[in-house]
């Protein structure tokens, strides 16, 4: 497989911490990547994600959709935001991680906890 974009590792050890991470609002799914560098709307990445309890990573091909720069993070008002992007799934693999993600935080949703993003 041709990866156009910048390649992304993102460790998640714990339901918890991919609740915060996840973006259901975003069409096919998305995970908020915690990060300093710099990104465009619209950039293509490659994301290799480690799911709690998985024993392999899954590939998804993503487009960024949401920047939190650094300069943001004063602006934030629950505890753990940090600056990062949001990263849309597309592609063939895109159902596969979605999927794997709805499993793992089946029954754990809480509109009160806090996110970081919303």
């Amino acid at each position: 497989m041709t990866v156009n974009g910048k390649l992304i590792k993102l460790a998640i050890p714990t339901a918890e911490e991919l609740y915060r991470r996840y973006m259901s609002y975003v069409n096919g799914g998305g995970l908020f990547v915690s990060t300093e560098a710099s990104y465009q709307l619209s950039d293509d990445v490659y994301l290799l994600v480690d799911l709690p309890n998985e024993t392999q990573q899954v590939g998804v091909e993503g487009k960024v959709v949401w920047i939190s720069p650094v300069s943001a993070r004063s602006h934030f008002r629950h505890q753990g935001s940090n600056s990062g992007i949001g990263v849309q799934f597309i592609g063939a693999s895109a159902p596969i991680l979605k999927a794997k993600i709805e499993k793992i935080l089946t029954g754990r949703t809480s509109s009160s906890t806090p996110t970081l993003t919303l």
